[in-house]
């Protein structure tokens, strides 16, 4: 089972989490996204992701990673 550890920064006043696995760090998406709409992170998310600079990202991406 992988070693998980939390730790909260603040930025802006909002709580971001970074979980720790198995030494690489992963920051929320969510968190973030809180930071611009805290009512409803979904939609800011959906925005980043449909657009063309993130679309172009996640191809390379994929063929670097799959």
């Amino acid at each position: 089972m992988p070693k998980q550890e939390n730790t909260i920064t603040t930025i802006q006043d909002t709580a971001i989490t970074i979980a720790k696995i198995n030494s690489e760090d992963y920051i929320s998406l969510t968190d973030m996204a809180k930071l611009k709409n805290a009512e409803i992170p979904a939609t800011v998310i959906s925005h980043w992701m449909s657009t063309n600079y993130t679309m172009n990202f996640m191809g390379v991406w994929e063929k670097m990673h799959n």
